[in-house]
């Protein structure tokens, strides 16, 4: 008759064994807390020549969309709802902007590229 166990194998599942119910009676593991997220901010730079002219003003607004894009993230690799989460972020970042700035010509831009 063969033996199931071997001392070996007892050895081997006691050590496991021992090992288990040290990890899970020591608690869970400590970390560093993470540090508190950063509010999203939209930093963009500007002219004021370029507020002046509806052409101008245009493609200031062209340049926003960039930034807008670029710091909303996304790639051409995206589900539809991290496309439409990304979409919603760049309307809303390039919207914010656009009424910060308070300029009629942008604001009329803003208005055209939303209807057109």
């Amino acid at each position: 008759m063969t033996r199931f166990f071997t001392s070996t194998h007892l050895i081997a599942i006691a050590l496991i064994a021992g090992a288990f119910g040290l990890g899970f009676m020591s608690g869970p593991a400590t970390a560093e807390p993470l540090p508190p997220e950063e509010p999203f901010t939209f930093k963009f730079e500007y002219s004021p020549a370029e507020l002046a002219t509806m052409p101008k003003a245009e493609q200031l607004l062209a340049r926003m969309h960039q930034q807008a894009r670029r710091q909303c993230g996304g790639n051409l690799k995206m589900t539809l709802d991290e496309k439409k989460f990304v979409d919603a972020c760049i309307t809303k970042t390039v919207g914010d902007a656009v009424a910060r700035l308070g300029n009629e010509n942008v604001a009329q831009a803003y208005k055209s590229h939303i209807v057109g």
